[in-house]
């Protein structure tokens, strides 16, 4: 039992190291700041950490016993399995990365780099504004059109994104969100009367963004 336990606390240390680096570089460069709670990398990462240890160390646990006939060839099998699992995630956590929080009419969503077939592997998510000044009335509706009939609420065309910073203020003050009705959907939360507040689409649920008029930058996440 003693081998065992030294085998098993082994085999967690290394694998805690691995895969909190792995997931660490990945979720700082590709999803820094609020980009983490959009996407909820979370709840992914809560489903993959339990299945990558109890295919590691916990099993390793298991069939582990000093001088046992093909140990050797289980441990190399059982490292095949946890290194499928943390290339699954990590791949994963890559493809479905995000491109843009983009401002769109009146909301704030994660546009993935995988729709926008961008060629930039490194490529870090930007604070971005759809500029739809320059569009004439028929393509505003043929965009409409686009967007609805492929069930997507904001369009992909790239060459309309703004710098977030380049917007006009004063469009995103008459859009805003009430500050009461954001109060009521967050009691429990002591709202700044300075910032605006949007809602904002992730990948898998709605937010609301706290927005910093001054600097033009999201600030916070509402959950």
């Amino acid at each position: 039992m003693k081998n065992r336990i030294k085998a098993f606390l082994i085999h967690l240390f290394f694998s805690l190291t691995i895969v909190i680096s792995c997931i660490g570089i990945i979720s700082n460069y590709y999803y820094p700041s609020f980009f983490y709670s959009l996407c909820s990398i979370n709840e992914f990462i809560e489903i993959m950490l339990p299945a990558y240890i109890v295919l590691g160390p916990a099993l390793t646990f298991i069939i582990y016993k000093k001088g046992k006939p093909g140990l050797f060839f289980d441990l190399i099998v059982i490292l095949f399995l946890q290194a499928g699992v943390l290339l699954y995630g990590s791949y994963q956590l890559l493809e479905n990365r995000p491109a843009y929080l983009l401002f769109y009419d009146d909301t704030f969503y994660i546009v993935p780099l995988k729709a926008l077939h961008h060629e930039q592997s490194f490529f870090q998510p930007q604070l971005a504004w759809f500029d739809s000044s320059s569009l004439t009335a028929k393509e505003k509706t043929d965009l409409a059109f686009e967007n609805f009939t492929k069930g997507i609420p904001f369009p992909f065309l790239q060459r309309f994104y703004r710098p977030l910073g380049t917007i006009n203020v004063a469009i995103m003050r008459e859009k805003a969100q009430k500050l009461d009705s954001v109060q009521k959907t967050y009691p429990q939360k002591a709202l700044d009367e300075s910032l605006l507040y949007f809602p904002a689409i992730g990948r898998t649920r709605s937010f609301t963004i706290a927005f910093d008029p001054i600097n033009k930058i999201p600030v916070d996440v509402l959950k």
